[in-house]
């Protein structure tokens, strides 16, 4: 036995790899604990067993893949069916998703063909896509095959006679070799299974027919739409096969338990004699066959390929055969009354209603996971609305190493959107889930009170009043839920204090340093004539000189081309009080206010962005300011931030270049204020399933300079203010002192702070080499806002 708790975190980051989305792996008997729920909250769901039987673990390791990947491209390659899209009309039957998944479950033959159709179609997009990873599922898949699968089509009737269900065989084989197996070994097991009596004469025709409908020309440009689609042709075929064959319908019966009881009325039928005339019966079913030999023979005669099974004359042939044998035996049999014809052909019909191979074969591959995640992957509401332009995914260096698609990046709008904190999301989750048990309880009531069933008239009226309190106490809960959803953005709203006097200030200061709207350029050879330079040129050319005609000026526009992004680092650490009752967050409001209304003076772009966030999965970007938006707009997402989590900075820095980059300027800036320490543990405890990466010390600061040289690349200049406590910036004196003898706490807390000092010196000039020369450390918070104003005069008039 392989089991999966080694693969978990290589698992979920090859999910997160090949959906772009986050990923939880799940194993179907282990119970999530609260924790692991708000963790998941916004992740798709993806489960796979405990263990599986496999020879080694390289086997094993690729199963489990295989399952990954199967699920995980529903969402990948269109997948994810729609409500409305269940409604196949070819079988005279309207169905909702839940009663098709639920008959698939049990072993219906509908939806078992729709999910072998299915999963055909996202193994051909897989092996399109991704050649390597298609043959390491196959490879997995293989080892989770058995012969005896196949031979589950064969078994005894009620009379012991051998019956083989080749509608079963058919499906049982698709199913294989769409997983890889060998076409060659499964068809030397089916040429060992006696045909049956009926249907045996069709096995190939069956067996070409799925062989058809489960090969798709393009598979990526089809969905699951087309899945249902050819599951519903199946179900017409079926539907004319067994009208030839002079057999019921095998598709009203559903479910084995349907089966079952069906078998046991078939039993009963068989032998009770019936009083009746069926002299209209035999001459109705004759008329059907003799229009059906018309409409074959009008086939055969046109070479038609119209329909699905019967696109070859042998075909044809065959079927007619089959009709003229028929005909024969209902003239025989025309005056009897020993047997209903009508239940002869349901008994006949019944024996091949159920796929059990073919229901086997899947529950052996997924074992206890159920096939509903693999037709109804479920993902989360948030990701719907965030999957159109709201979500990124960057790079990230690690150990050395770029890794594509490493970091999921939110971009938040504080005035739609203000992600609730963590406390809030706990309490939040438990109230959803109380509404949606009281939803389940409200709605079996109902169901109870429209029901036909004799006892609940009894208790009609404990129902109803059950029901009522059910309702009550659901909006009770729904009031609770909207009422900490409005707390929670009134808590989160902070007024700025904003100085008016300041704000006219730099306008004037701005305004006279502005360049002016126009400047005149001389020494031109066309434009207006400068007097003094041609009556130069006319005195040269008088004495025999060879000056060139240049003796015209031009009055030309002159405007500054500059574009800059100022990047706040927002995490928790921002809150650290700084004097007067304020946070080094407040004063980066107010750095981030003014900078963006001197930019604004000078007719510069800029834009604000602010990131904080809790792992990979999770780093937020809040979008205050964009280059288009009036600097009003800032100020009231301002009040709306706050600081909180971690801080990603290599993701933040990664965004910002890209949105400068869109931005045609001569001159690109980006600014990145903060404590210039990047720190991102996401949980303090490991939990299974998930791959934590700590994101500090060495590798963080490799990862910001990765991305402050590919801005650069890009022709950006990274500029950057560094706040820093006094103590962090003056270093100590060397300490000399060793400790003696007994362990002296003085010397030990000594020899930390020295150690501390040579890690803000190796900071230092790490950050010194990000920057260059565009660098400054800030240790009073308060005078950010000019310092930020004269860094950015200073760099930009360069």
């Amino acid at each position: 036995m392989v089991s999966v708790k080694q693969f978990l975190p290589r698992l979920q980051f090859f999910a997160e790899s090949f959906t772009g989305y986050p990923v939880k792996i799940l194993i179907p008997s282990e119970k999530e604990s609260e924790e692991e729920l708000v963790q998941v909250q916004d992740s798709l769901k993806i489960y796979v067993p405990r263990e599986v039987h496999a020879k080694d673990e390289g086997t094993g390791f690729n199963y489990f893949k295989g399952l990954v990947a199967l699920q995980s491209s529903a969402a990948l390659y269109n997948g994810i069916p729609k409500e409305e899209v269940f409604n196949i009309s070819k079988i005279k039957r309207s169905r909702n998703l839940d009663d098709f998944i639920i008959e698939g479950e049990r072993g219906g033959l509908i939806p078992l063909t729709y999910q072998t159709i299915e999963l055909s179609r996202r193994m051909q997009c897989i092996n399109e896509d991704y050649r390597v990873l298609g043959e390491d599922m196959r490879y997995g898949f293989q080892n989770m095959f058995d012969p005896r699968l196949l031979k589950k089509s064969k078994k005894a009737d009620s009379m012991n006679e051998p019956v083989t269900n080749e509608i079963d065989l058919a499906l049982t084989s698709a199913y294989w070799k769409n997983l890889g197996v060998n076409p060659r070994e499964i068809q030397k097991i089916v040429d060992g299974i006696p045909r049956d009596k009926q249907l045996g004469i069709l096995r190939e025709e069956v067996q070409e027919v799925l062989g058809r409908l489960v090969k798709f020309n393009s598979p990526l440009n089809t969905s699951y739409r087309d899945s249902v689609e050819r599951a519903s042709d199946f179900a017409q075929y079926l539907y004319d096969l067994t009208e030839d064959m002079g057999m019921g319908s095998i598709l009203h019966i559903k479910t084995i338990e349907e089966y079952s009881a069906h078998s046991l009325e078939s039993q009963k039928i068989k032998g009770i004699e019936y009083k009746i005339d069926q002299e209209d019966l035999h001459d109705k079913l004759i008329k059907n066959i003799d229009s059906r030999k018309k409409e074959l023979t009008a086939m055969l005669d046109e070479n038609s390929e119209s329909e699905i099974g019967l696109n070859s004359k042998e075909n044809i042939i065959r079927r007619l055969s089959i009709l003229d044998e028929r005909r024969k035996n209902l003239q025989d049999l025309r005056g009897s009354r020993t047997l209903n014809i009508e239940q002869h052909r349901y008994f006949d019909a019944e024996r091949y209603a159920m796929s059990e191979g073919a229901s086997l074969s899947l529950r052996t591959v997924f074992q206890d996971v159920s096939r509903t995640h693999l037709v109804k992957l479920e993902v989360p509401e948030r990701l719907e609305e965030q999957e159109y332009g709201n979500i990124f995914h960057l790079p990230e260096l690690r150990d050395g190493m770029l890794v594509p698609n490493a970091v999921r990046v939110i971009i938040y709008d504080l005035r739609k959107d203000l992600p609730p904190t963590e406390q809030q999301i706990r309490f939040q989750l438990g109230l959803e889930s109380e509404i949606s048990k009281l939803e389940r309880e409200i709605a079996e009531h109902n169901n109870k009170i429209h029901s036909d069933i004799n006892y609940i008239y009894d208790n009609l009226p404990q129902i109803v009043k059950s029901r009522d309190q059910a309702q009550r106490k659901m909006d009770k809960v729904q009031k609770q839920l909207d009422k900490s959803r409005k707390i929670h953005e009134e808590m989160a709203r902070r007024d700025m204090e904003t100085d008016a006097g300041l704000t006219r200030r730099i306008e004037k200061e701005m305004e006279a340093i502005k360049p002016s709207a126009r400047s005149i350029v001389r020494n031109c050879f066309e434009g207006e004539l400068d007097e003094k330079k041609f009556f130069e040129w006319w005195l040269d050319e008088k004495m025999g000189g060879n000056q060139l005609p240049n003796f015209y000026y031009q009055w030309q526009k002159r405007k500054r081309d500059v574009a800059s992004v100022l990047l706040i680092d927002a995490s928790q650490s921002a809150e650290r009080l700084a004097g007067d009752d304020k946070s080094i967050l407040d004063f980066l409001k107010q750095s981030a206010y003014y900078f963006s209304l001197g930019a604004d003076f000078l007719e510069d772009k800029s834009a604000v962005l602010a990131y904080n966030g809790k792992g990979y999965r999770n780093s937020r970007i809040f979008l205050l300011k964009d280059f288009s938006e009036d600097p009003r707009r800032l100020e009231e997402r301002l009040e709306l931030l706050k600081g909180e989590l971690n801080n990603r900075d290599g993701s933040a820095i990664r965004y910002a270049t890209q949105l400068l980059n869109d931005i045609p300027a001569k001159t690109r800036f980006l600014f990145h204020l903060g404590d210039m320490q990047p720190s991102d543990i996401e949980y303090e405890h490991r939990s299974p399933g998930f791959e934590t990466y700590r994101y500090e010390g060495e590798g963080a600061f490799a990862d910001v300079t990765h991305a402050f040289n590919s801005a650069r690349s890009y022709g950006i200049i990274p500029v950057g203010i560094c706040i820093k406590k006094p103590d962090e910036q003056k270093p100590k004196k060397t300490i000399s002192e060793k400790p003696k003898g007994k362990l002296n706490l003085k010397v030990l807390k000594k020899l930390k702070q020295e150690k501390a000092k040579t890690n803000n010196i190796m900071t230092d000039e790490i950050l010194k080499q990000n920057f260059q020369n565009n660098y400054k450390i800030v240790e009073n918070p308060i005078e950010l806002p000019k310092v930020l104003r004269d860094v950015y005069v200073r760099t930009s008039f360069q």
